[in-house]
């Protein structure tokens, strides 16, 4: 026994040495960890290396494989003891002078801020950086113009190796997909703008630092909050990259908020991500409140009586079919043909089937009179009263799948049984002929909208319309519109200029009985180039009728983009 104790007793002091030397590691780390996170003198210092060699102790090394070449991150978890619940995840893109292969460099501004304890403890959080290398980009564009550059068609590999690592950290339990946030500084600010641009219904909210972007492609994110910050003695990147990107997403009435720093240069991420800066209101935006991400509810304009969101969501799945009344086949293909599937994704239509869960399913019901009702469920039902009512809700259908990527979209009811309010877009002479493409999009714009008069000033432009329109399938019969010559002026109309300009235009009178009005709103285009008219036509034109349909309060472009920014975004 004597001899078995005297063993338990080594064995114990033994593992007390053992103990007492990790935690005396733990606590040199810890130390040199707290140095490497202050933000002031103690920073200063210490190299470059130094300060990301004790964060690399903190943040997990990973890497991702783009077209066989190897792109190394860094990932933040959360602390144990905030992994109580699901935490938002924060996509950082690092500025050029932290471009290289040590996979440390692109931890030096805010990674390190966001490592500190007092911030895991106020914050908890993942944070995603990876690394790009020293001869790329985030985006290949000029740094220094002035003038915008347009977003390339494709993004580079090192944009691509963050949309990879992005997925994977997305699919680890314990991160909030409705609170995804991206930011970035200087090359990063740049990649800010391009990321967000391809997959805006990912972020819950951006925060933009010093870089630039292409104004063209705002109408992709304008529903997402977005926080700008720019010195104004910048020399590095032109405070104009900013200025212009502000004034296209406010033009749309989007949500922006914007800083720029007179006498400060091109370290402005010093302010925005310091005690004052964009950190507190980044975290408090969340895809819930905005009905935007898996919170979405399906984007329908013009808004029906009815729009419930229920839990889960329906996917149109690989060998799906859509079986539907004979009389309904015209919707039914209409629906399909815009939705952008793959040949092997696209249902096919069938009749006088019984239907299976992850179908289609179009059909009509007399009891439902001149309305219709949408259900959402394991499969997705559109009932109609007549064939004018299944046109209307062919249009909600195909908005609601269009929530989410490849036929997804949220569980809920939507009805339409009160007549359905009709506008009127008037066209002025187009710089040109309109191609039967221009036409085809004119008498979607029209049948998403609840457009019935579609009013052609110049004779001439008229019948060749005319022509064309009853030539598209579906022609604009079939969609309830008819093509008109000039006319009297509707109850809320609004007109816009030859540059697409427009002012608060859609805080519109609604006179009393605009219900029983034949027109209850008008959009009216100048004269102008064909696609330019069209552009306008597309932003302006949802926003109206939704203006009208509500009647109660004012819509701006800003509200209306973010119940359809919930839609897949198309270049």
């Amino acid at each position: 026994m004597t001899g078995a104790h005297a063993a338990t007793r080594a064995c114990a002091q033994a593992v007390r040495r053992y103990v007492s030397g990790v935690n005396i590691l733990r606590g040199a780390l810890s130390s040199l960890v707290a140095a490497a996170l202050s933000w002031g003198p103690a920073v200063g210092q210490q190299t470059v290396e130094q300060v990301t060699a004790a964060l690399a102790g903190v943040y997990e090394p990973g890497a991702v494989d783009v077209d066989g070449v190897e792109y190394s991150y860094r990932l933040l978890r959360p602390l144990p003891a905030s992994l109580d619940r699901a935490r938002p995840l924060v996509v950082f893109l690092h500025g050029a002078g932290e471009r290289g292969g040590d996979n440390r460099r692109q931890l030096y501004w805010l990674p390190r801020e966001l490592a500190s304890d007092a911030a895991r403890a106020a914050r908890p959080c993942f944070v995603l950086a990876v690394q790009c290398p020293a001869e790329e980009r985030w985006v290949e564009v000029a740094w220094g113009d002035a003038e915008p550059t347009p977003m390339p068609a494709r993004p580079g590999r090192a944009m691509r190796a963050v949309q990879q690592a992005m997925r994977r950290v997305l699919a680890e339990p314990g991160v909030d997909r409705n609170r995804v946030y991206l930011t970035g500084l200087s090359m990063g600010g740049f990649g800010t703008w391009d990321l967000l641009a391809r997959e805006p219904d990912t972020f819950a909210a951006a925060l933009a630092v010093c870089g630039g972007g292409d104004p063209a492609t705002v109408d992709r994110f304008a529903a997402v909050p977005i926080e700008v910050w720019h010195g104004a003695a910048d020399a590095v990147v032109p405070v104009e990259r900013s200025r212009q990107m502000v004034v296209a997403l406010r033009e749309r009435g989007a949500p922006c908020r914007y800083h720029e720093l007179e006498g400060v240069g091109h370290d402005v991420w010093k302010q925005a991500y310091g005690e004052a800066g964009g950190l507190e209101w980044l975290f408090a935006q969340d895809q819930r409140q905005q009905l935007r991400g898996d919170a979405a509810e399906p984007a329908i304009v013009p808004r029906p009586d009815l729009l419930t969101r229920l839990p889960g969501r329906f996917q149109l799945l690989l060998g799906a079919r859509c079986v539907v009344d004979e009389r309904l086949r015209g919707v039914a293909l209409a629906v399909l043909d815009r939705l952008d599937l793959s040949a092997v994704r696209r249902p096919g239509v069938v009749v006088d089937i019984e239907p299976s869960d992850g179908d289609v399913i179009l059909g009509l019901d007399p009891s439902l009179g001149h309305g219709y009702e949408l259900r959402i469920g394991a499969r997705v039902e559109l009932r109609a009263g007549d064939e004018a009512a299944a046109w209307r809700g062919g249009a909600a259908l195909l908005q609601a799948l269009r929530t989410w990527p490849d036929g997804a979209a949220p569980c809920g009811l939507v009805r339409q049984r009160a007549a359905a309010l009709r506008g009127r877009l008037r066209l002025a002479a187009a710089d040109g002929p309109r191609s039967r493409a221009d036409v085809a999009a004119l008498l979607d714009a029209c049948w998403f909208a609840g457009v019935g008069e579609l009013q052609v000033d110049d004779p001439d432009e008229r019948a060749a319309l005319v022509a064309m329109a009853a030539d598209l399938t579906p022609c604009a019969r079939d969609l309830g519109l008819a093509i008109v010559g000039p006319d009297g002026r509707s109850p809320a109309a609004l007109a816009f200029d030859s540059g697409g300009r427009v002012g608060d235009v859609l805080q519109v009178p609604v006179p009393p009985g605009l219900r029983e009005a034949a027109i209850a709103f008008e959009l009216g285009a100048a004269p102008g180039p064909v696609a330019q008219q069209l552009a306008a036509v597309r932003r302006l034109l949802p926003a109206l009728a939704e203006r009208v349909a509500r009647g109660d309060g004012p819509v701006h472009f800003g509200s209306f983009l973010v119940r359809q920014a919930a839609q897949r975004r198309r270049p």
